[in-house]
């Protein structure tokens, strides 16, 4: 039954030297192959002139698999926490960021470049707001509410900024469909 004989016999051995061996958690294998974890309690007993060894066996292999389910909901809720507490800071921050390129763009004298990057930084400020949604989602802080969207608008949209990203070497080409219909997605 002991998947590693050592084991087996170290505890013999413990429990022949005269003290009982109790609560000892051991990996088993079944005949079929399949595992199980046992906890053990030997004694040692004095028969006549003869030292043996009495086991109890309690298969705890369940237990385990409960437990260890339960510790990893419990780290999947503190990831959720933390990326509800990461979400809602940066979406302190974004809010500054794009208030500020909205007051400046309500400035009719504004340079057209300076418009165009700012209208940049609007454009990336909401896209970070909607990314902290997504991580409110994910925290269960916020509850999913998909939106009708226009797939080529979002691409043109992205298209603007990666330009802006790649640079002058690199040419950005798209090709969009006709009329599309609004797809429903989480923004």
């Amino acid at each position: 039954f002991f998947q590693d004989e050592g084991t087996f016999r170290r505890l013999v051995e413990e429990a022949r030297g005269g003290s009982p061996v109790v609560g000892r958690e051991v990996a088993w294998r079944r005949p079929d192959g399949s595992e199980l974890t046992v906890r053990l309690t030997l004694n040692p007993l004095r028969r006549r002139d003869q030292l043996t060894v009495e086991g109890v066996v309690e298969n705890i292999t369940e237990q385990r698999r409960l437990e260890e389910t339960a510790r990893h909901a419990q780290k999947m809720e503190a990831v959720g926490r933390l990326a509800g507490g990461v979400a809602h800071d940066f979406n302190n921050l974004l809010t500054v960021i794009t208030g500020e390129a909205r007051i400046l763009l309500a400035d009719p004298s504004l340079e057209p470049d300076l418009r165009e990057s700012l209208e940049a930084v609007l454009e990336a400020g909401t896209r970070g707001t909607n990314l902290t949604r997504q991580l409110l989602t994910v925290s269960r802080r916020q509850v999913v509410r998909p939106v009708a969207l226009e797939v080529n608008e979002v691409v043109r949209r992205v298209e603007i900024m990666l330009t802006r990203l790649l640079g002058e070497k690199v040419v950005l080409s798209t090709r969009l469909e006709g009329e599309l219909p609004p797809a429903r997605a989480v923004e």
